[in-house]
């Protein structure tokens, strides 16, 4: 059993019984000792003194806020204000000072219900009561109902239209309600049995513990309920049926969202390994958050005061069922849990493409640099009895090397590490990072190099820091990466309900839980964080322009972005109809200009020649190469022009190994690909590599496996692979017997097979293969005429890619998949230009420039107009969201005019 699944509980019941425990403020409480009617299976309960006040904290909270904009929040507050005028406005004062209690249950294997308790105090409660009821007697709408069940009376009110039904019981001072009628039927039999213990007895410690005097409630958690409560709302069964541990959290909202704190008691006859390993262990801080990528979905801490005590206490429980036959084959293996500090974490990423998600695992180790030494002995004797050469490769300076045994983080350190069915691993700091993907460790590598880590981030530190500091275990969520995971895994009616109202619910940001060891208990912490605002449901994005630039002579191309090499800020590049290239800063004024005498054929690349931080300019016209140091003057041997002066159709900048000895590549419009360094020698085996026939795309780079490969997609529909030296591999050149219009799209793997490129071809065949040269799958798309051409359209990082469908007058896009999301008519159509901007769940702005009008138009993925009038624009735009904000940043051209515009 993993410990998230104890919070996880704690969030589901909280968040999906929100809704139920405010509009319990208009039905139910608990009187002297309300207790005594909470049945045992309850799965949680919500109490408060304080009904009427906390509404009101509720709605002026930042977590209300958020909540305002939720359809059932809406009706809530409207079914509020009609039980409060059938009062005669006595609804509020009914509230205040009344102990009220909501109990959830699980009613049947998809569904659950509550319970609400509320005490009436005196003969005015009971003639409001008596108004109210009469008032819902007498609506048409209604029907009301007695019943007897062993001997008390239930009273019913039933809504047939709506196919609602609330049962209660009024007994002994006490209204005791519920939609699902036989929960008030469970406690009747509660009431007459004298075998049933109820909730109290039966969790009699929860009720030992301190109360908090100023919150807004209490929670109550039943760990032996919970597990087949969250699994109504999944797919899979997830969860275990019964998880060890009881909890009462004192409820709490502030400026920041929603906090929780309290004691989590586990039940020693069932405790989990993992949680019972940590009680008396030593809180520690997760201190590797510089090492964690900002696309990380999920980040689980472990913290003890030994790592081996740890995994011997593990080992001793039962919970590390595959270390002896490892350490049995191989006894080298005893190295791995002596490398252990004091703390490991596991990072969860999605992989696009992938069912699987990319896992990093950072175990802490002081003498890091030794321990991979003796891990990389490790490596070698795996491989060795596994008949295979040792996999290790350089990349940005650090040493990957695969560890070949299937499932080894399981294997030394338990059931709760599964996942890697290879795994790799490489020395950073004070940490060993494994990863079930080599490309996992490349991509963290420069994420690391490019600051862009949690520790980085103005709004993950700012997070991490009101979160505790030390703990023995936490579980981090970024919301917005976990949000297409839960869409996939949720029960198809909830997940209707997610994306229903996703854009307010992701709102709620991020996400810890934490526990601490405290005397044979853990104090427990949940905090979710509220960032009204945050998240802009795209119905509209309202631009409004910040600053304007405009330059003497008509633009023809960008923008495009670069960074400037001394304060990193942002830079804008522009080129006219003189073939000048301008560049703008951050505020739009212009810093430099220079003739390049040609149109550009691709974007700025900002290699960093010098390994300094401070990346030179590099411009690829029709003509040639333009080479401008950081600070934009000429580098010596620039321009430098195409031999044979070979008009030049295509540019990329390829790093082969991270190390920044960086090559030039230029394919002419012949397909002819030439490829120097940075001073401009052109390079062996590319003076030119000949290939017969113009390229689709710019030809690229990829390392799989330790070997590079130089691609080339041909507009024929031939797909060219190539080594360092140009020579083919096996298996290509590849021909897909169609034509190509567009890019293919590349998701490396751990190897040649998985490695996958796809593509779709002119007449809409999509199509799939791997670096072996074989077709890995082929389907046909719907053409809807005969002169029907199809092209791939890649976001922005280059993982994800739409479908563009084009006729005449019509641009359709297609999903992955090859679905429709939806099709638009264009005058002409065939020359439109698309790009696709994806920055997480509803984040997703496809752009449609037609040059020949100027007009520039986006959509969202359902194809709604995003903005409400075309921005004049001669060139594709540049769009960015602002992760500080959730607002988005777009920069355009048009005429001499290059704009900065806000959207919210």
């Amino acid at each position: 059993m993993k410990i998230k699944y104890v919070f996880f509980s704690i969030v589901a019941a909280l968040l999906l019984g929100a809704a139920f425990y405010f509009y319990t403020s208009t039905t139910g409480e608990t009187a002297s000792d309300a207790w005594g009617f909470v049945p045992e299976h309850a799965v949680w309960i919500y109490e408060t003194e304080q009904p009427q006040e906390v509404w009101g904290q509720l709605q002026q909270s930042p977590m209300g806020e958020i909540l305002a904009g939720l359809p059932w929040f809406v009706g809530l507050k409207n079914n509020k204000q009609l039980l409060d005028s059938a009062s005669s406005g006595k609804l509020a004062t009914f509230l205040e000072d009344r102990h009220l209690l909501i109990s959830a249950h699980i009613t049947e294997s998809n569904n659950f219900g509550y319970l609400f308790y509320l005490p009436l105090q005196g003969l005015e409660d009971y003639d409001a009561l008596e108004q109210v009821l009469r008032h819902f007697k007498n609506d048409s709408l209604y029907r009301y109902g007695k019943r007897n069940y062993q001997g008390l009376t239930v009273e019913e009110f039933s809504a047939p239209e709506a196919g609602k039904r609330f049962s209660y019981l009024l007994h002994e001072g006490y209204l005791l309600g519920s939609f699902a009628p036989f929960l008030v039927e469970d406690v009747i039999r509660q009431l007459t049995s004298p075998e049933e213990k109820g909730f109290r007895k039966h969790h009699a410690s929860l009720f030992q513990l301190s109360e908090s005097a100023a919150d807004e409630g209490n929670l109550y958690v039943n760990g032996q309920e919970l597990g087949n409560y969250l699994n109504i709302f999944l797919k899979e069964n997830s969860f275990q049926p019964a998880l060890p541990f009881e909890a009462k959290l004192d409820v709490s909202l502030n400026e920041d969202g929603l906090l929780l704190n309290g004691y989590l008691l586990p039940e020693a006859s069932q405790a989990s390994p993992y949680l019972s390993s940590l009680l008396s262990a030593s809180p520690q801080t997760p201190a590797m958050t510089g090492l964690v990528p900002l696309n990380t979905a999920t980040l689980e801490f472990y913290g003890f005061s030994n790592g081996l005590s740890w995994l011997e206490s593990l080992q001793a429980a039962g919970a590390i069922p595959g270390w002896s036959a490892l350490v049995e084959e191989f006894p080298a293996a005893a190295v791995l849990p002596a490398s252990i500090g004091t703390h490991l974490a596991l990072a969860r990423i999605p992989a696009p493409g992938e069912e699987k998600p990319h896992q990093l695992l950072y175990l802490h180790s002081p003498r890091a640099a030794e321990r991979a030494e003796e891990w990389e002995a490790l490596a070698a004797t795996f491989s060795e009895a596994g008949s295979d050469s040792l996999y290790q490769e350089v990349f940005s300076g650090h040493a990957i090397t695969q560890l070949a045994y299937p499932e080894l983080p399981e294997a030394f350190l338990g059931t709760a590490f599964p996942g890697f069915e290879e795994t790799f691993f490489v020395q950073l700091d004070d940490y060993l990072v494994l990863s079930n993907s080599v490309q996992a460790l490349k991509s963290l590598l420069l994420d690391i190099e490019s600051d862009l880590t949690w520790e980085k981030s103005l709004p993950f530190y700012q997070f991490m820091e009101k979160t505790n500091q030390e703990t023995n275990w936490g579980y981090y969520v970024n919301v917005e990466e976990v949000w297409k995971q839960l869409l996939a895994k949720a029960e198809p009616e909830w997940k209707a309900l997610l994306e229903q109202q996703g854009p307010y619910l992701r709102q709620f940001s991020r996400l810890a839980m934490q526990i601490s060891s405290l005397e044979e208990m853990f104090y427990a912490s949940l905090f979710l964080q509220a960032q009204p605002g945050n998240v802009q449901e795209l119905e509209g994005i309202r631009l409004t322009t910040v600053h304007e630039s405009f330059l003497e002579v008509p633009l023809i191309s960008g923008p495009m972005l670069a960074r400037n090499p001394e304060d990193k800020s942002r830079e804008v590049l522009v080129q006219d109809t003189l073939y000048q290239l301008h560049l703008l800063d951050a505020q739009g004024d212009l810093q430099k200009k220079d003739s390049l005498g040609a149109p550009l054929v691709a974007d700025i690349f900002q290699p960093d020649v010098r390994k300094n931080g401070k990346p030179h300019y590099l411009a690829v016209t029709k003509e040639g190469l333009h080479f401008y140091d950081a600070s934009f003057s000429m580098k010596e041997g620039f321009p430098l022009r195409l031999p044979g002066e070979a008009p030049a159709a295509q540019a990329n900048v390829i790093d082969y190994n991270g190390s920044k000895m960086y090559r030039i590549m230029v394919a002419a419009e012949s397909g002819d690909i030439f490829m120097y360094d940075t001073e401009g020698n052109n390079l062996e085996g590319w003076q030119p590599r000949v290939l017969d026939g113009g390229l689709s795309a710019a030809p690229g780079h990829l390392r799989v496996r330790g070997k590079d490969f130089i691609y080339a997609f041909q507009q024929k529909g031939v797909i060219q692979l190539l080594n360092r030296r140009g020579e083919q591999y096996k298996g290509f050149p590849l021909n897909l017997k169609d034509s190509l219009l567009g890019p293919v799209l590349i998701r490396p793997g751990s190897d040649f097979k998985s490695t996958r490129f796809t593509t779709v071809t002119k007449g809409g065949e999509l199509v799939s293969f791997n670096l072996n040269g074989r077709i890995t799958g082929q389907e046909q798309l719907y053409k809807p005429e005969a002169d029907t051409r199809f092209f791939l359209v890649p976001d922005q990082e280059e993982e994800n890619f739409l479908i563009a469908r084009q006729t005449r007058y019509n641009l359709s896009l297609l999903d992955e998949e090859g679905k429709l999301l939806f099709e638009k008519d264009y005058l002409g159509a065939e020359d439109v230009v698309v790009q696709y901007f994806s920055y997480g769940a509803d984040k997703e702005v496809i752009a449609v420039t037609d040059p020949v009008e100027a007009f520039t138009f986006l959509y969202d993925r359902e194809g709604k107009l995003l903005n409400m009038e075309p921005l004049n624009s001669c060139c594709p735009v540049q769009l960015l969201y602002q992760e500080n904000d959730g607002s988005y940043e777009l920069i355009r051209s048009y005429g001499n005019k290059v704009s900065l515009m806000k959207g919210e």
